[in-house]
């Protein structure tokens, strides 16, 4: 292993909510239920795979992000969604759960994950391909409570619990939505980026709930209403404010700032900001269809105008 692993900088300990669907009817429920194609992972015969994957509402919006995982020998999907969101993921399944040989299950579930980058070999995986919605990180145990053992050789005793800054500045830094920012509002699936649409939903798999109007815009090759992107200030660039609002928690952090075109119009929406690891305030929102080819991005906070670099549009 190398030796990054040492100083836990490579090492998330982390809380989410386990949907868990288990029985002889798991697989054929939840695949209708989902945008990824589960009766494929089943097919191929691996266990303990992950998947990326969206819960749709029947009119198409996304309800949820979440990782999917089999466990073939317990007929078990295990759905991972961000703390505090497991009970609308149960909630939308249980409409559409009628006489499903299967039962579904909600707990908080801590996990320890690693960065798949600063590993020698993948065989101190439980899990393998690390999902998107992981930040590129790989499940490392599958303990209902994380220890300070050492698991395959990497010490986790020197991660931090929970270290909401450091994941938040890995998220914003790969443009990876959240439901507790960029789902406050509905949105349809292709708004949240090509990558996640390549990732986490299947065109060909067949009919699911909330699929008439994803396979709609795919045939029409319609753009969504507005798509995720990303952007930067420079640190040298950062007023005060602007830089104490980056640090605070909660949505009051977002309060009358706008995003604009280079002549003051509004044209979308933050719905995350932060400061990475060199100073610089990392921005998440969505742009309009409208000004899709925009190439001057500010924001606007008390009439004070930043200009934005725009570092991934991802639709």
């Amino acid at each position: 292993m190398s030796d990054s692993l040492a100083t836990g900088s490579s090492v998330f300990h982390r809380t989410f909510d386990l949907v868990s669907v288990v029985g002889p009817g798991a697989t054929a429920f939840l695949h209708s239920q989902v945008t990824s194609d589960l009766e494929s992972v089943v097919a191929a015969g691996a266990s303990n795979t992950a998947v990326d994957t969206l819960i749709l509402e029947p009119s198409g919006k996304v309800a949820a992000i979440a990782v999917c995982r089999w466990t073939s020998s317990e007929q078990r999907w295990d759905l991972f969604v961000e703390h505090g969101y497991g009970s609308r993921v149960i909630e939308r399944l249980q409409r559409f759960f009628l006489r499903v040989k299967a039962e579904l299950t909600l707990q908080s579930r801590t996990c320890s994950l690693i960065d798949r980058s600063d590993l020698v070999s993948d065989d101190v995986l439980v899990s393998t391909p690390a999902p998107l919605f992981f930040l590129g990180l790989a499940l490392l145990n599958d303990a209902g409570e994380v220890n300070n053992s050492s698991i395959a050789g990497v010490d986790l005793s020197s991660a931090i619990q929970d270290d909401i800054d450091r994941w938040e500045r890995r998220r914003l830094r790969l443009c990876t939505p959240s439901m507790s920012h960029e789902l406050l509002r509905e949105r349809v699936p292709a708004s949240l980026g090509s990558r996640v649409m390549a990732r986490a939903v299947s065109l060909t798999k067949g009919c699911y709930t909330g699929q008439e109007l994803v396979a709609r815009m795919d045939a029409r090759q319609a753009r969504p209403p507005e798509t995720i992107v990303a952007a930067r200030i420079p640190s040298d660039e950062l007023s005060s404010e602007l830089r104490s609002r980056a640090l605070r928690r909660g949505d009051t952090a977002l309060i009358e700032i706008q995003m604009v075109d280079g002549e003051g119009q509004s044209i979308g929406e933050v719905t995350s900001l932060g400061i990475d690891d060199h100073g610089e305030l990392r921005v998440l929102g969505f742009r309009r269809r409208s000004f899709a080819d925009e190439e001057i991005l500010r924001l606007v906070v008390n009439d004070v105008l930043y200009s934005l670099e725009v570092v991934d549009a991802v639709g």
